[in-house]
């Protein structure tokens, strides 16, 4: 079945039939992309349902429509729906993406049987749809008896200029001329994009297949169906199913491929294992990006656009458990003032960028006690803590035990902001924040659960600047 929650990726939004419980959803392919996958597709009267709900608009008009679970009188089957009427399930509203039809219309429908009955759904996040809406669908569906057999792969490259990650970027110039090599059930073949940058093969035995772009050494792809390992690095590309009179698609974004790469040791020189490094802009430190070391000790920052940038560890991230190093910087001083500057110029492979990794930071352990203000302790009550530097914090919280009592493994030399923090009869209660600096000379703590409000005001007053 198709993927029905909302996804971080390139969405549309379909309130047609929805109403007012609009959903998001991948954008949709083709006909021929949903033709082998669904496993019914029909043209279809709706003629009952067993619910149904009202929507009123902004004008007052109202209109009635069926959800849930839908009869419909089949007027042109095109795959799996034989019999004079078939039931279709879709949602009822409340973000579920279902699919909400008019009595006495018709639809083409394309729906997919659940993994554990028999039953049909459909939803809006596939080309189901009015018959009004439908001219596509009808033109590729009719057509299907009198279409030669095969498979068809298609596809786009477009040419990205800037940083996709974070912006700005923009679209270039359309990539033209480009060929395109196509491998798959023992074959290969050749194509070139037209004006358009897009890509066409018609024809295709059924089968896996995959593609691949042939660029200039400076340029590099990235495509839909790229699989990463866990430093994310490319590791191949996913293949296409092709079936009879299907369609798939393979698409790429093309943008300069520079790559920034190197080996972490400890201080005795032995790799270093699943260290995260991290890469960020010079001059604007919002825009970073991380990866992680082997079993080698080597990383690689891949398809790195033309700019300066910092590298090192924690460079935007607090030091934490699974982090427990300080923030350094390449080749291995503390400071952004001291760092060597990464200068990457278009699609340039900068190699040797090795580093050590400095020693752990010491842990303390802080005995922290949280009470009411009549002395009693504060049982189950969130104990938040954070480091009290200029990046990117990662705030804690461990909650108390039967004691009022929690302990905390804080890093040594550096100051924390500590508080407790909990909701009372309907409102939000919080001891006042207290900054603490951790050393050998760590004395348990007491927090008072004394004030009534939000925390934040209170928290931010006591950060100080960092000089790094």
């Amino acid at each position: 079945m198709p993927i029905y929650k909302p996804l971080a990726a390139i969405f549309f939004t379909l309130g047609a039939f929805a109403a007012a419980y609009a959903c998001t959803c991948i954008r949709p392919g083709p006909p021929c992309d949903y033709y082998s996958k669904a496993s019914a597709i029909f043209l279809g009267r709706v003629v009952g349902s067993a619910e149904r709900k009202s929507y009123v608009d902004e004008q007052g008009n109202k209109t009635v429509y069926d959800v849930g679970k839908i009869r419909f009188l089949v007027q042109e089957n095109y795959k799996g729906a034989s019999g004079y009427e078939v039931e279709i399930h879709s949602g009822t509203g409340g973000g579920d993406c279902g699919y909400w039809f008019l009595r006495n219309e018709s639809y083409v429908v394309y729906a997919y049987q659940g993994s554990e009955d028999d039953k049909l759904f459909t939803s809006i996040c596939t080309r189901t749809r009015h018959v009004t809406a439908a001219e596509e669908d009808l033109e590729f569906l009719r057509g299907l008896p009198k279409a030669k057999p095969g498979g068809t792969l298609y596809g786009v490259l477009r040419r990205l200029i800037g940083d996709s990650y974070h912006g700005p970027v923009r679209e270039g110039p359309t990539m033209a001329g480009v060929k395109i090599i196509l491998t798959g059930q023992g074959r290969t073949i050749e194509t070139s994009t037209n004006q358009a940058g897009e890509y066409r093969v018609t024809g295709l035995p059924p089968g896996d297949y995959e593609a691949f772009p042939q660029l200039p050494d400076n340029l590099g792809a990235v495509s839909n169906r790229d699989k990463r390992d866990n430093f994310g690095r490319f590791t191949g590309r996913e293949p296409v199913t092709l079936a009879d009179q299907s369609c798939a698609e393979i698409s790429f974004s093309v943008q300069f491929s520079g790559m920034v790469s190197g080996k972490v040791v400890d201080a005795v020189g032995e790799p270093a294992n699943q260290i995260q490094v991290n890469l960020v802009a010079f001059g604007d430190g919002n825009k970073e990006w991380w990866t992680w070391t082997d079993k080698e000790g080597h990383y690689e920052f891949q398809m790195v656009q033309p700019g300066s940038y910092l590298l090192g560890f924690n460079l935007k991230w607090a030091p934490d458990k699974d982090d427990p190093y300080p923030k350094t910087f390449y080749p291995g001083v503390k400071t952004r003032w001291e760092a060597s500057l990464i200068s990457v110029s278009e699609g340039e492979n900068l190699k040797g960028y090795d580093m050590t990794l400095p020693p752990r930071l010491h842990e303390h352990q802080l005995k922290v006690t949280v009470v009411w203000p009549d002395g009693s302790p504060a049982v189950n009550v969130a104990v938040d803590y954070q480091m009290n530097e200029a990046w990117t914090i990662r705030e804690r919280s461990r909650k108390t035990d039967e004691k009022g009592t929690v302990i905390l493994s804080l890093f040594e030399n550096y100051y924390y902001i500590i508080y407790a923090d909990t909701e009372r009869k309907n409102k939000e209660t919080y001891s006042p924040p207290i900054k603490v600096f951790v050393d050998k000379n760590l004395e348990p703590l007491k927090l008072v659960l004394v004030k009534e409000a939000d925390s934040f005001e209170e928290k931010e007053a006591l950060r100080r600047p960092s000089p790094n």
